[in-house]
C-alpha cells in the first residue's frame, strides 16, 4: 500500500484512512460522503481521485504530503475495529493526542478488520468484543493467524472476568475496558507495541 494515499472503504459504511489522524466516521454514498467528510475535517484538497482495488484513493498534494510525513514519525499504527461510529471519533481523537501513536484506520466490523488489517499491517489492532456478524472473539483468532506479530487488544464495554478470560483465549495480548480507556489504554498500546515492555 502506498503511504502517500489516502485509502477508503468504496462503497461502504467506515471510513478507514493512512496517516490521516482524528478522521474515524461513518458513511453512506461513495465518493460524495466521502468528499463531504474530508472537506468538512482538513479543508480543500489539491490531490487527484481515482478508483484503487475497491477503495477510493485520494492522492493529495504537496501540503498534505508534508502532514503525512510528519505523522510517519509516530513509531505505533493503529486500527480501531468497534460496530459504534461514535466510539470510533472519541477513540481516534483520544489517541491522536499521543506523540507516538497513529490511528491508521476504522473498521465497523470483523470481517471489514480483516481486510484493512491486511492492507494497512498495523503495529496494534484495538477490538470491541460485541459485534454483529463476525464477533471480536472471533476475529481475534484470524487476526493472529494472518498478521502473527500483531498487538491485539480487546476494548471492550464487556467488563467481567469471564470475558477477560475469553479474549485471552481468543488470542488477545491485553484487555482494557473502555471504562478505563483513558487510563489504561495508552500504556496497554505501548506494552503490546513493545512485545510486553512499555516503553
Amino acid at each position: 500500500m502506498r503511504r502517500d494515499a489516502i485509502y477508503l472503504g468504496c462503497p461502504g459504511q467506515v471510513v478507514m484512512r493512512w496517516g490521516v489522524v482524528g478522521l474515524a466516521e461513518s458513511y453512506r454514498g461513495g465518493l460524495a460522503g466521502v468528499r463531504g467528510i474530508l472537506g468538512a475535517g482538513f479543508g480543500a484538497f489539491d490531490g487527484a481521485w481515482e478508483l484503487w482495488g475497491g477503495f477510493c484513493r485520494l492522492t493529495p498534494g504537496a501540503a498534505w504530503a508534508k502532514m503525512m510525513k510528519m505523522m510517519e514519525m509516530r513509531s505505533i499504527t493503529v486500527l480501531l475495529v468497534d460496530d459504534n461510529p461514535g466510539f470510533l471519533r472519541i477513540a481516534a481523537r483520544f489517541l491522536e493526542q499521543e506523540e507516538d501513536v497513529v490511528v491508521v484506520g476504522a473498521a465497523g466490523g470483523g470481517e471489514e478488520a480483516l481486510a484493512l488489517a491486511r492492507e494497512l499491517e498495523p503495529d496494534v489492532v484495538l477490538v470491541d468484543l460485541a459485534m454483529p456478524g463476525l464477533s471480536g472473539l472471533e476475529t481475534m483468532p484470524r487476526l493472529r493467524a494472518m498478521l502473527p506479530g500483531v498487538g491485539i487488544i480487546a476494548l471492550t464495554m464487556l467488563d467481567t472476568s469471564g470475558y477477560r478470560e475469553a479474549a485471552l483465549g481468543a488470542e488477545a495480548d491485553d484487555f482494557v475496558p473502555k471504562a478505563g480507556m483513558d487510563r489504561d489504554l495508552v500504556p496497554a498500546i505501548r506494552r503490546v507495541a513493545g512485545g510486553g515492555e512499555e516503553g
